[in-house]
């Protein structure tokens, strides 16, 4: 199981940090989005994309992935292709902390969720729904990146994913939209191809800081993530 702590604000979570061996000042991949929806086979292949493509671009940047660090979606298939891909890039993960079951401590909510496994650690903000962890996350990212570059990586996703993104956006980080991979992460790809498109998502996609890469062609994201992270 992954270090856990409570914090309050990110000078907290600072020293939490440092005590976890994750110094600040490193390039920073945040990951967001889901699983829903995805068959088997897609889900092999998003966590291949993250086991063989982007993972180890991370270890290579000296980087450090944030997310939601929950035993569920995406955060499951990061923490599954960080065991097969053996590389050393921590898992940090932020939620809210009434979204967190933990041994012990009766749930908060109906659909808490445990901590993935494999994750580094777990910081666990004030908050106590899905979706009170956004602004956190985009806080921690910016913590740990200091001035070294960071982006934001979207497979699937659902209301949830669209907020992430569009605190990306606010903060001036990139963010690709892995398209083939349903809800979200597929209708951002689909504004960014239209011009008749228009609303919330569409202005995402016209942002220009949103790129799109298919799943089908793992080895340019990777590739996209690289570059975004050596900027």
């Amino acid at each position: 199981m992954p270090e856990v702590a409570q914090v309050n604000d990110c000078d907290e979570a600072a020293r939490v940090l440092s005590g976890w061996g994750v110094a600040e000042s490193r390039p920073v991949l945040v990951c967001v989005g889901g699983a829903q929806g995805l068959e088997d086979e897609r889900q092999n292949a998003v966590r291949r994309l993250l086991s063989e493509h982007v993972l180890p671009v991370l270890e290579r940047r000296g980087a450090v992935v944030v997310d939601g660090g929950t035993n569920a979606g995406l955060m499951r298939l990061l923490g599954e292709a960080a065991v097969v891909s053996r590389t050393a890039v921590p898992l940090i993960g932020v939620a809210a902390a009434g979204t967190v079951l933990l041994p012990g401590r009766p749930a908060l909510i109906e659909d808490a969720a445990e901590p993935d496994p494999n994750h580094t650690g777990l910081l666990l903000f004030p908050g106590a729904q899905w979706g009170d962890e956004v602004p956190w996350i985009d806080d921690v990212a910016a913590l740990i990146a200091g001035a070294c570059p960071s982006a934001t990586l979207m497979i699937n996703g659902g209301e949830i994913a669209y907020r992430d993104v569009q605190t990306s956006v606010s903060a001036g980080r990139p963010v690709v939209a892995v398209a083939g991979t349903g809800r979200a992460a597929d209708a951002i790809a689909q504004a960014s191809r239209s011009e008749r498109e228009d609303g919330p998502v569409a202005d995402l996609a016209a942002s220009g800081l949103v790129r799109t890469v298919g799943i089908d062609d793992p080895e340019a994201v990777g590739v996209l993530v690289d570059r975004l992270l050596s900027a």
